[in-house]
């Protein structure tokens, strides 16, 4: 509430900001918008996003962009560094209000002991996983990784990594839980 001898203006803002999962390699955005309203006060109004205490701004690895009712920050290519709590802020010359969020990057990654390998392959309950262009697969330095960029409930479910080699065979799984629309 702000008071002078014309009267007194009280304002209240509700910020709203989602705690979020993304596999390693997609692009995700975090929404920062006001429940039922438009951001509002003296303008001008300052809007910025900030990971460990630093601003992002667009660039090749952000992209950031708000309007009167939200602001979004677009990370291009997510990895797991980008993982951590992102804090919004709006401000003016009378105050400021802030939420935040965590981000948690996913990425299934199998690592290898033993030479030479021949084949690496991915199962999802229990059916090989072939070639597509949805699905990313790389093997290097002895580390398979598996991402899904654009992860969504369709992909619950339990991930395999077959490895073979003349000695033998290995396998290690994860089960992923996509929750959401």
């Amino acid at each position: 509430e702000v008071s002078n001898d014309a009267g007194k203006v009280d304002c209240t803002v509700v910020l709203f900001l989602e705690n979020l999962s993304s596999l390693a390699g997609s692009e995700v955005s975090l929404i920062c918008s006001l429940k039922g309203s438009e951001f509002s006060g003296t303008k001008p109004l300052k809007v910025r996003w900030l990971k460990a205490g630093k601003e992002l701004t667009s660039g090749q690895r952000y992209k950031v962009q708000s309007k009167d009712t939200s602001s979004v920050l677009k990370i291009i290519k997510t990895q797991k560094s980008d993982g951590g709590e992102y804090v919004f802020e709006v401000s003016n010359d009378v105050g400021q209000s802030s939420c935040d969020a965590t981000l948690t990057i996913l990425e299934f990654q199998c690592i290898v002991k033993g030479s030479p390998i021949t084949s690496v392959q991915w199962k999802k309950d229990e059916n090989w996983i072939l070639e597509d262009p949805k699905i990313q697969r790389t093997f290097e330095s002895n580390v398979a990784t598996l991402r899904i960029p654009a992860c969504e409930a369709i992909h619950s479910g339990k991930y395999t990594c077959q490895v073979v080699n003349e000695a033998g065979q290995d396998k290690c799984f994860a089960t992923l839980t996509v929750q959401g629309n």
